[in-house]
C-alpha cells in the first residue's frame, strides 16, 4: 500500500478515532450494565432503544427552501447575497 504522507495521516486519523469510538461504546455498555444491575424494575426495551436513536426529521426541505433559509442566515448575520440576479 503505497500512501503519500497526507494520505498516511488521514488514515492514522481514522484509526484513532476507531479505536476511540470502540472505547466510548465499551464505556457506555459498562456503565449500563452496572446501572441496570442496580434496578428493580428494567424499563421497557422499546423505551431505552427509542431514546437511543436519532429523531427524524419532520420533512425535507426542498432546494428551494434551501436556498431561502440560507439567505435568510446570511441578512441575519449581516453578510451579501452573492448570487446573480436573474432577468433584465
Amino acid at each position: 500500500m503505497d500512501l503519500t504522507l497526507r494520505e498516511f495521516q488521514h488514515y492514522a486519523k481514522g484509526v484513532q478515532a476507531r479505536g476511540a469510538e470502540a472505547r466510548t461504546i465499551a464505556l457506555w455498555a459498562a456503565w449500563h450494565t452496572a446501572a441496570f444491575s442496580r434496578t428493580k424494575h428494567l424499563p421497557p426495551l422499546r423505551q431505552i432503544l427509542q431514546k437511543m436513536m436519532p429523531r427524524r426529521r419532520k420533512r425535507d426541505m426542498t432546494p428551494e427552501q434551501m436556498v431561502e433559509q440560507i439567505a435568510a442566515m446570511t441578512q441575519a448575520l449581516g453578510g451579501k447575497d452573492l448570487r446573480k440576479k436573474k432577468g433584465p
